[in-house]
């Protein structure tokens, strides 16, 4: 025979509450309805979905400030705007009688549109903004200096890993100039000319770590793949193309990911002696996801980007060398028109959006050979850039290095350096390289 229920027995009841979108509910008594109080503690069981809304218990608003009454237990709910369905809150209620039975409240929440498309803009618009400064500082096409200075390799490809502040960047680098003039050195052959036509190729990753990624770690790469040809010792052109591929989660479990491309002529003169102007126009595009928990769509964009410095080489004696070099970028991208859809097939419309940036920077870096004793020489270096960047950027930006590499008679060479970075918005970020090779 079922026993019918004591009032005494600690029991809570469920309840149901219609919340209008963009709206956050009042905060529920857990108590309404309850038997077997007084209630000395509440406890939440659960929340579903998790990432539905944060929920927690406070006092009520009501409540006595002292004296021996017991305190009321509230559940306060803040909706996600970005949800859409019915969420649910577990709870139980503690008196000197035990614990009640799980009670349950279920929230039926609409997402807030308008909060929804401002932070998929802000989402967007971030992802951009920050793809367009790593683009414009690793986008590598040889000019005629390079040239030459590939006709002095030792090596086939040449790779690097420099850490930083928050990161880790990986790159290398080879061009049918290199790998002849590595062949050459190999040979016995201690001059040769510059061959009229190269292939070269150039690839950066990247893996970066930032605030707004908590645990998290966003990554980029670059291959960039060209060709160029010597109308004279004094004048190149040359055609490149350029692909990248960029992830930057968030610590909300938002993740945007794209793939771009840049394609275009590019040029470079000697325009005095040990002078060289160089030029390139690139177009291209990018295909790009947005991956957020109830929101999920994609975006195009188009590129143009103008690149052009005039750098140099001067020998200051025969042990001293200083390479300075004045360089301005104009990068434009314009994402199209885009909407962003949930699992209920609501949909939600965003206006595409231009984002620009102008950045010149001046730098330079001087080097000088020290002859040791025993045979070795030592170069210790300098170097710094400062610029800024306008239009939609950070503002100013720099870059000071020091380093110091090291060529023993043994054939080995040592290459050190420590590079600071700094940002017009506040951030630095610090690095530091170290390198060992033997030729044989």
């Amino acid at each position: 025979m079922r026993r019918a229920l004591s009032p005494r027995e600690v029991n809570v009841a469920d309840r149901e509450i219609s919340v209008a979108p963009g709206a956050a509910p009042p905060n529920v008594n857990l108590a309404a309805g309850a038997t077997g109080g007084p209630f000395t503690a509440a406890d939440l069981t659960f929340v579903s979905p998790p990432n539905a809304g944060r929920a927690s218990i406070v006092n009520g608003e009501f409540a006595q400030a002292s004296g021996p009454q017991a305190t009321g237990f509230y559940l306060k709910f803040i909706p996600n705007p970005a949800f859409s369905g019915q969420a649910r809150v577990g709870f139980r209620l503690t008196s000197a009688l035990g614990s009640s039975n799980q009670g349950t409240i279920t929230y039926k929440l609409g997402y807030d549109a308008a909060q929804v498309a401002n932070e998929i803009n802000d989402l967007v618009h971030g992802f951009v903004s920050t793809r367009q400064n790593l683009i414009a500082s690793t986008v590598k096409i040889p000019g005629l200096l390079e040239r030459r200075q590939m006709a002095n390799a030792t090596e086939a490809v040449t790779s690097s890993a420099t850490p930083s502040g928050d990161g880790m960047v990986f790159g290398f680098s080879t061009s049918l100039a290199q790998i002849e003039a590595a062949r050459n050195k190999a040979d016995g052959v201690t001059e040769s000319e510059l061959p009229e036509f190269n292939i070269w190729l150039d690839g950066t990753f990247l893996v970066h770590n930032r605030e707004e990624s908590g645990s998290k770690w966003r990554s980029f790469a670059m291959i960039s793949a060209g060709a160029d040809y010597l109308i004279s010792d004094k004048a190149l052109l040359g055609f490149s193309f350029h692909f990248d591929r960029m992830t930057d989660p968030t610590d909300g479990d938002n993740e945007l990911s794209g793939n771009g491309w840049l394609v275009g002529p590019n040029a470079s003169l000697e325009i005095a002696k040990g002078i060289f102007w160089n030029s390139s126009l690139l177009y291209g595009g990018s295909a790009n996801d947005i991956d957020t928990p109830f929101w999920d769509g994609s975006f195009d964009t188009t590129r143009w980007l103008f690149d052009t410095s005039v750098s140099g080489r001067w020998d200051i004696d025969d042990v001293t060398t200083f390479t300075p070099k004045l360089r301005g970028v104009y990068f434009s991208e314009t994402a199209d028109d885009y909407a962003v859809a949930n699992g209920a097939g609501d949909r939600i419309d965003l206006e595409g959006f231009r984002e620009e940036q102008l950045r010149v920077s001046l730098g330079a870096e001087v080097a000088r050979q020290v002859a040791l004793e025993n045979g070795s020489i030592v170069t210790p270096k300098f170097g710094g850039t400062v610029g800024v960047s306008g239009l939609d950027g950070t503002g100013a930006f720099g870059s000071i290095t020091t380093g110091v590499s090291m060529e023993t008679v043994e054939n080995w060479s040592v290459d050190a350096a420590l590079l600071l970075n700094f940002e017009g918005n506040g951030e630095t970020s610090a690095g530091a390289k170290l390198g060992i090779s033997k030729k044989f």
